[in-house]
């Protein structure tokens, strides 16, 4: 199999941290299973040079992923020896029949390997069992309700003051939202601010000006700003008189929305002076024709509403806020006590859920540097797949164990445009971040699945609409398979219909043409 010189460097690229980007089609499993192969046959790259696939960690998102891997690895072991070498053919042969040990496998099974072996060490039962999503809910929600009851038996203040704010479902639901995204509440349970009211209100009120300007900040990936800035740049010399009122609003407009979506600084004074100093809207009739009149008019008003309801955040009110600030620390009280009886429960029945098992053993891994030492040790190379739905957790697992001494290199793929899974954690941002700061980041850009037509449209759509501006600065991909020399590309309007239909139901539909469609290309003429 040849491979391109991009490929290659990251097959073969041996240093503490590798960080290749990987777009869709590019051979980014190839890569994978090519470099694990590399990695057991070069001695030079192993301290004590004697290569072994069970010091090889690879970590992917779903076990269907891993079970792929570890078959293309049995086939690459079979297919690598030389007939005519037989310490060769020997050593292919063990490393086959490792491949079903191999830690080739989710990051929710990767810390459960390490939790089991080091099960005494947190207070489990080294058998412990894991918790499925209906039996974690359902301890979830008999832990909510016990604690709730016995803190308002107890007359808990905090308690008390959130029962009179909101109603015992709206708390409820709050609570087991909240356990569902335990990392965060870990993240934050220490902080003193959690603890006071007065201390919490007054940090908010500080923060907020930095907290608007970051959020002013994403918009310049807002598309209906864009669409807004774009209409009011097509109006330049519809005005016959430049210093017609409603003529300098709309250049003073198109400058503010320029500036937007550019992500300039200090966006949230410049928007409220931009309101300040136009309360309403005038102008003379007679420097512009009557449709562009009432249609910069219709900008104008779309933009204020966008710049008000959209941009700023609401005025200051002390005593809205201090109240927000005593709910927000009686919720912390709470939902302290709710997790300190889930982790009871859990214990008692030697149980972890899936993200038990991420959390615990980040806590391990910071907590106990003697288990850090022995885990980051048996591990030479560490390999994540898919690292663009990796969350903080997980990332500070692989750094910790990246960072000890004699401890694993660290090789990270990932592409930003297929991240999608927002909804449990991943943070695109992180991937990002790390190919920023790497210091020689490898970019696998070449497409060998899809035909060029198709690459050529969505090169140009991506590149057109920026619509996937708040991932990455799109990246075309380059082709590779020659074109077929037929339209490859067909676009589905859905008929327009009186009734009002679900998502569910235009899904649906979707997969109904879709699948109609197919079968009819696939079809005898």
């Amino acid at each position: 199999m040849s491979f391109t010189e991009e490929q290659l460097a990251a097959i073969k690229t041996v240093e503490p941290m590798v960080c290749v980007s990987a777009g869709a089609g590019s051979g980014k499993t190839t890569i994978l299973i090519e470099r694990i192969a590399y990695l057991l046959a070069h001695a030079e790259h192993w301290e004590d040079g004697r290569p072994g696939l069970d010091r090889i960690a690879a970590i992917t998102f779903t076990e269907k992923a891993a079970a792929e891997m570890k078959a293309r690895l049995r086939r690459k072991f079979r297919e690598a020896p030389r007939p005519d070498n037989p310490a060769e053919m020997h050593f292919w042969r063990e490393m086959e029949r490792q491949v079903d040990s191999a830690r080739v496998t989710t990051i929710h099974a990767f810390c459960a390997s390490i939790l089991r072996e080091h099960a005494l060490r947190i207070g489990m039962d080294p058998e412990w069992g894991v918790l499925g999503d209906a039996e974690a809910q359902q301890v979830a929600e008999q832990c909510v309700v016990e604690t709730l009851h016995d803190l308002l038996a107890q007359e808990d203040e905090a308690a008390l003051r959130l029962s009179v704010e909101i109603s015992r479902k709206q708390l409820k639901q709050a609570l087991l939202d909240m356990l569902a995204r335990q990392w965060e509440f870990d993240a934050a349970r220490d902080s003193k601010g959690y603890t006071d009211a007065t201390a919490l209100c007054d940090h908010w009120e500080a923060a907020l000006p930095e907290i608007e300007e970051a959020f002013l900040g994403m918009l310049r990936h807002n598309q209906e700003a864009a669409s807004i800035m774009e209409d009011l740049a097509a109006c330049d010399g519809d005005c016959a008189d430049d210093s017609d009122k409603r003529e300098i609003q709309r250049r003073a407009c198109l400058d503010l929305f320029s500036d937007i979506t550019q992500g300039k600084d200090n966006l949230a004074g410049r928007i409220r002076d931009y309101l300040a100093a136009f309360p309403r809207m005038s102008g003379s009739k007679t420097k512009w024709s009557e449709d562009t009149f009432q249609k910069v008019g219709d900008l104008l008003k779309a933009a204020r509403g966008f710049l008000r309801d959209r941009c700023l955040s609401p005025e200051w009110n002390p005593e809205h806020e201090a109240r927000a600030a005593q709910m927000t620390c009686d919720f912390h009280h709470v939902l302290e006590q709710v997790t300190v009886a889930c982790r009871a429960v859990r214990r008692q029945q030697s149980s972890f859920d899936f993200e038990d098992m991420i959390n615990e053993t980040l806590h391990l891994l910071r907590s106990n540097t003697a288990v850090r030492e022995r885990v980051a040790e048996s591990i030479r190379f560490l390999l994540i797949d898919e690292f663009q739905d990796t969350d903080e957790r997980q990332l500070e697992i692989a750094r910790l164990l990246a960072g000890t001494a004699h401890g694993p290199d660290l090789f990270i793929v990932g592409d930003a445009k297929q991240s999608i899974y927002y909804f449990r954690g991943a943070e695109v941002s992180l991937f990002k971040t790390v190919i920023h700061d790497s210091n020689n980041p490898l970019y696998l850009a070449k497409n060998f699945r899809a035909l060029p037509d198709v690459l050529h449209f969505v090169n140009d759509f991506f590149s057109r609409t920026g619509l996937l501006g708040a991932v990455e600065t799109y990246q075309p991909m380059e082709v590779f398979r020659a074109p077929m020399g037929r339209p490859c590309v067909e676009c589905f309007f859905p008929e327009e219909t009186s009734c009002k239909q679900t998502a569910t139901e235009m899904r649906k539909q979707d997969a109904r043409f879709v699948a109609l469609r197919i079968r009819e290309m696939c079809s005898p003429k």
